[in-house]
């Protein structure tokens, strides 16, 4: 089995985080609008590695053989780990990678399944995406980051707002009138607002790389795919191990 190199690449993907990290705090903190940090190609290529040496290790070790003679023989002969955007064309990837296993290994199915996007919370979605990135780095050019900023507006213990629009229009706050005024997207207060709420409002900026193509937040995201690779992996072999073991 493949297990140990997953384990040497989730390994490295942890080491690769802090690295990153401090890669992107200093491009935040220049004046460059674009920017490129070729470890996040590593990052997203060692993700997409656990996930292809798991769908070989799956289809070695419980495709049927006739089906994996049928598959090897086949114009499609490489094995890759199914995705899809839609229902319709995971089962499709499904299948053609991994034949016959839907009805074999439901747990196994369901387990990669539940993976897809289209299966997943917003929140959580990080698949498509993930490939898609990979794909256009090794063929094409390097995913570029951009610096974005978010400003959140803290008015003693009444409002919090980040990047977005509030209105305050009368009303008292422990006791006293707060005013009419607006918090604006870009963290400007707007309007008359009562000079001791004012005393109490603190402004906080922080900056942030994003995806230019997405707008997803570079070190969150890069997060969320290590996490949700790893959970995976650790999940696969513990069914491929127990499937093994019934055979």
């Amino acid at each position: 089995m493949r297990k140990l190199h997953c384990e040497a690449l989730i390994e490295d993907l942890e080491e690769m985080i802090p690295e990153i990290k401090n890669k992107t705090d200093l491009h935040v903190q220049s004046s460059e609008p674009e920017v490129i940090i070729p470890r996040v190609k590593s990052f997203f290529e060692h993700n997409r590695s656990v996930l292809e040496y798991c769908a070989n290790d799956v289809f070695e070790l419980l495709v049927s053989k006739e089906n994996r003679t049928k598959k090897l023989k086949s114009r499609y002969k490489n094995v890759y780990f199914p995705y899809g955007e839609t229902k319709e064309i995971f089962e499709r990837n499904f299948n053609n990678n991994l034949p016959g296993l839907s009805q074999q290994n439901h747990s196994i199915y369901k387990l990669i399944s539940g993976l897809q996007d289209f299966n997943r919370r917003d929140d959580k979605k990080f698949l498509n995406y993930m490939c898609r990135v990979t794909n256009k780095n090794k063929h094409d050019q390097l995913s570029t980051q951009e610096r974005r900023s978010e400003k959140t507006v803290n008015i003693g213990n009444f409002i919090s707002s980040t990047n977005s629009n509030v209105t305050i229009s009368g009303g008292t706050y422990n006791g006293l009138p707060m005013g009419d005024f607006k918090i604006t997207t870009d963290g400007e207060i707007i309007g008359k607002i009562n000079l001791q709420l004012l005393k109490e409002t603190v402004i906080i900026e922080n900056g942030f790389l994003i995806f230019k193509d997405s707008g997803k937040k570079v070190l969150p995201f890069l997060e969320l795919c290590k996490e949700e690779v790893k959970s995976f992996y650790i999940e696969l072999y513990k069914l491929l191990n127990d499937a093994v073991e019934k055979n």
